[in-house]
């Protein structure tokens, strides 16, 4: 029976291939973004982390009062938070980043992390070729490295060569022992990892990310009670230096999802919002060819079919509409998904475990029949309910919209047109963000400025000392390159990965001692080389830049910024006051000068406190530098033949200050393009609903027109009697989403920039648009009735 029922609703959809190609292309449309971002969803979301275990692990972090924030812990104090009775089986720390690595002669920039004993054992790592480096190995700090599967082929071709051969970690030879499996990336997209070298007990030093691995049957909240415990305890301890802070367990995939979790649900709301447009508009074309199959009903009615076969029979037909609708879509999905990938900001995690999959197949498939029932079960019902008199009598040929059950029609467009609003304007608001974001004032200039990231490997001070007369002589060399202008290093370029910050003291008036840190400021540290300022487009508003005399055993000089500058020290000049740190010197440094604003952690962050050091006085922190060249043309090329004339080792990464830009604002923009997309789509739709009904409309009304002309109305009348109609839906469907976008404006405040949720050009420039679309779809048919001529419509009817 099931399949005479596909049969035969094949050979009826088949006998209309325009209805076919509208119905099977709007909801291919529809379920194709769905099962797109659903993809990409479930790959970010909803799988769980690659890593044994996954949801035993969290991460540890210290916890601020004042801003709400985790962060990252001190040495000081992780034994404190790892200390027995813990809720931990295994701990450990991990620092590092985007670090020089040379192997065979040859530098490159690669993601390595010094770590402890506990790395293997929460991750419950196996290496693909050598051995893990042992626990009492890493207590030792023993000069040894695992290396990821990718590294050890790109190096050495096989995972089993890699083994017992050597890595440079800046003047530290690292002989590998192991080799781990090309699935493990941990942190970010890490390559080599290494016993940490480097250790800092201070509480006051946040110098390191922890994890754990929880004890089996230990919740996140048990082991969040024990440390806000510890945290307490420490407050107590240490009054001064713990006074706004405790501690916090986070899930490690909150960790890895917390910035992007808010963007990736609102694209998921937004494609179905598309879906359920573009089942409103099957639905309404479904209405309108029931309207026209009603003699057909009426004699299958009148040869002993039941209503409940009727129903059953339209319900199969819109079953195969969805299904062909889900296979467009699949295919939609398989493009979309390539080019999502694509357009994807680059610290959106588990990009390369985005794919459609089998669970995004079996989304498709209940998609796609989820649809067909919600556009086909009221078009079925109400086609099969026929009067038998009336439709054979006149062949369904006319009815009357707006009159009996066949406000539905009208009731759906309403229903599009609200949706489409919803988007439109959550697209809009989004888009006024981001213009606001991309003209906010950054402080600094990014056009004509080449980024050469450069690292000169030092470890005694005399190395470190020398690392800056290098530079120097690379600073040099580059200048007299043709078209370039001015060039400088920098430690902390802005959106850059580097930086530093912390409290400081102005002598006079705070107290850098033990147990006065509660009361200091705090502020950004960067190091700056002479010029940077310069380099950077960043005006000099009082004393001095930095200069070649402020060398290591010159007097230590800084300068800060404009806020700082204000909201320290009030109106009376800073230049030639006293202000201390503890970067990496217990000295105070006199202030020279005072310099612009600037969005040194991000464009959407506004200027806080900053202090500027001279590179050669903190040289322990100064032999990796952003080199910002600025330049006329492309000099990136000839700069990086320049450093390797001057030092051959020296690794080399070329970008610009506009990528750095555009990749901090990465993310807004990857949502931004996504949601105007899909409210095109979705107003495309609505539209199109607008128009298919006012056609319906005027078809129906063709020998009313008829008659109001042969009794002296114009077609001006006409015109504006069905515009009217038309304009009544959009009127209804514009309200309503109206209401429903002012009510979830707060969904996405967070996301939004100098913009609020009720900005009036946003609303004012989706309402206008939505209704002269749908006005300009109801004027087509309009003027097309308008044409009518009364003795040809009287005789038709």
């Amino acid at each position: 029976m099931i399949l005479q029922d596909v049969r035969f609703a094949f050979r009826v959809l088949t006998r209309q291939p325009g209805f076919l190609l509208v119905a099977v292309l709007t909801l291919g449309l529809g379920i194709g973004a769905n099962t797109a971002i659903f993809s990409v969803v479930k790959a970010v979301l909803l799988e769980p982390l690659a890593y044994r275990d996954p949801g035993r692990i969290v991460a540890v972090q210290t916890l601020w009062a004042k801003t709400h924030r985790p962060g990252a812990v001190s040495g000081g104090d992780y034994p404190d938070l790892i200390a027995e009775p813990s809720p931990f089986t295994a701990a450990t720390r991990y620092s590092g980043g985007e670090l020089p690595v040379e192997t065979g002669g040859q530098a490159e920039y690669v993601e390595a992390f010094g770590t402890d004993a506990g790395f293997t054992d929460i991750f419950q790592l196996r290496p693909v070729a050598g051995r893990l480096i042992a626990r009492d190995e890493f207590k030792a700090k023993a000069h040894l490295a695992m290396v990821s599967e990718g590294f050890a082929v790109r190096h050495f071709g096989d995972a089993n060569r890699a083994v017992g051969q050597v890595v440079h970690i800046e003047q530290t030879v690292l002989t590998i022992v192991g080799v781990l499996p090309a699935a493990f990336h941990f942190p970010l997209k890490a390559e080599v990892w290494f016993p940490m070298p480097w250790e800092n007990a201070n509480r006051t030093a946040h110098n390191y990310r922890a994890l754990a691995l929880l004890k089996p049957g230990v919740t996140v909240e048990a082991a969040r009670a024990q440390l806000s415990a510890v945290g307490a305890r420490l407050q107590k301890e240490f009054p001064s230096t713990h006074k706004d802070k405790s501690f916090i367990a986070t899930p490690l995939k909150d960790l890895f999802v917390e910035r992007s979790r808010m963007t990736l649900w609102l694209l998921m709301g937004a494609v179905a919002l598309v879906l359920m447009v573009a089942c409103g508009n099957v639905a309404n074309l479904l209405l309108a060819r029931a309207t026209a199959r009603s003699r057909e009903m009426a004699l299958r009615a009148a040869l002993g079919a039941g209503r409940a076969r009727l129903v059953r029979q339209l319900l199969v037909e819109s079953a195969l509409l969805g299904l062909a609708g889900g296979g467009l879509g699949l295919l939609l999905a398989y493009a979309g998904v390539g080019a999502l990938v694509r357009l994807a900001p680059p610290n959106l995690p588990r990009l390369e475990e985005i794919r459609v999959d089998r669970v995004a197949l079996l989304f498709n498939l209940v998609v796609s029949l989820g649809a067909a029932g919600v556009f086909g079960l009221w078009p079925a019902l109400r086609a099969a309910r026929v009067d038998l008199h009336d439709a054979l009598k006149q062949g369904g040929s006319r009815g009357l919209v707006g009159g009996g059950r066949e406000w539905v029609r009208g009731a759906l467009v309403s229903f599009e047109v609200a949706l489409a609003l919803v988007l439109t304007l959550g697209a809009g608001l989004l888009f006024r963000s981001f213009l606001a974001l991309s003209a906010v004032d950054l402080g600094y200039h990014t056009e004509g400025r080449l980024v050469l990231t450069a690292s000169i490997p030092a470890r005694t001070q005399a190395q470190h000392l020398q690392a800056g007369a290098t530079f120097e002589r690379i600073f040099a060399a580059l200048r007299e390159l043709p078209g370039v202008s001015a060039v400088a290093g920098v430690m902390g370029l802005p959106s850059g990965p580097y930086g530093s910050d912390g409290s400081y003291a102005v002598e006079g008036m705070h107290d850098f001692s033990e147990g006065h840190y509660d009361r200091l400021p705090y502020a950004g540290f960067r190091l700056t080389s002479p010029g940077y300022f310069a380099a950077m487009g960043v005006p000099l508003l009082a004393g001095r830049d930095f200069n070649e005399r402020d060398l290591y055993d010159a007097e230590p000089v800084a300068m800060v910024s404009a806020t700082l500058a204000r909201e320290v020290f009030r109106g009376q000049s800073p230049v030639g006051r006293r202000i201390k740190c503890g970067l990496d010197r217990d000295v105070w440094m006199q202030v020279v000068g005072v310099v612009g604003d600037m969005r040194n952690d991000n464009p959407a962050t506004s200027p806080g406190q900053e202090l500027y050091m001279a590179y050669r006085q903190h040289p322990f922190y100064a032999n990796d530098l952003q080199i910002v060249v600025r330049a006329q043309g492309d000099v990136g090329g000839a700069a990086r033949k320049t450093i390797a004339q001057i030092e051959s080792d020296i690794p080399v990464k070329v970008s610009t200050m506009e990528q750095f830009h555009s990749d901090a604002i990465a993310l807004p923009r990857f949502r931004t393009l996504l949601l105007i997309v899909f409210a095109v789509v979705a107003a495309t739709l609505a539209t199109a609903g607008v128009y298919g009904v006012m056609s319906y409309v005027a078809e129906q009304r063709r020998a009313e027109m008829g008659v109001r002309i042969a009794l002296g109305a114009t077609g001006a009348d006409v015109v504006s009697i069905l515009v009217g109609s038309g304009a009544k839906l959009a009127a209804i469907g514009l309200g309503v989403g109206l209401a429903i976008a002012l009510a979830a404006g707060r969904l996405i405040q967070s996301m939004l920039f100098g913009v609020r949720p009720q900005d009036p050009v946003a609303i004012g420039g989706a309402v206008v648009l939505l209704s002269g679309a749908a006005l300009l779809a109801a004027l087509i048919p309009a003027v097309r009735a308008a044409r009518v001529d009364p003795a040809t419509a009287l005789r038709d009817e």
